[in-house]
């Protein structure tokens, strides 16, 4: 079974800042971008080891990334326009 997750997110906040997996899962987040208290066209969802990229994701769109669960890692918040980064990241927990 995949694990699966649905993370709202705007500017200041996402409504899930963490999630937990066991490692070696294979993993799906869909990541949807809040019209309210979402500025400059949307966000984009970085995280850099593992190397996982959402791509710019407008208001009020949504896009899934997956991968499989190594280790444990953040995804840092981009207003994807201006490479700006927002004020909080989503933690991925990997558990053995």
């Amino acid at each position: 079974m995949t694990p699966s997750f649905m993370i709202n997110a705007n500017d200041s906040s996402a409504d899930h800042e963490a999630v937990s997996v066991k490692k070696g899962a294979n993993v799906s987040i869909m990541f949807m971008v809040e019209t309210s208290g979402t500025y400059h066209g949307g966000l984009e969802f970085i995280s850099t080891d593992p190397a996982i990229d959402s791509g710019p994701i407008a208001t009020g769109e949504s896009k899934a990334v997956t991968f499989t669960a190594t280790k444990s890692f953040t995804f840092q918040p981009y207003w994807y326009a201006s490479q700006v980064k927002k004020d909080y990241l989503i933690t991925v927990n990997v558990t053995d």
